[in-house]
């Protein structure tokens, strides 16, 4: 499955894609997912969680799901 960050109006971020082993392939996304984490109280802009077949999560949800898997972030 591919997950996608929307930030208001603009064109969505791959945030990266899970295979069947359970491992997120880490995208740019992830990289605006990490500055949101440590930036959640002064966030001013409005974001979604969204995966590859419309569903929408919050980010504590969508945290909740990467808990459960390994990322590989690529350099």
């Amino acid at each position: 499955m591919t997950y996608y960050l929307c930030i208001d109006d603009k064109e969505p971020i791959e945030i990266g894609n899970t295979t069947l082993g359970g491992t997120l392939l880490a995208e740019e996304g992830w990289k605006y997912i990490q500055v949101i984490i440590e930036n959640y109280e002064t966030i001013s802009f409005e974001y979604k969680i969204k995966d590859d077949k419309g569903k929408t999560y919050s980010l504590d949800s969508f945290l909740d799901k990467m808990k459960r898997i390994k990322i590989i972030e690529e350099n």
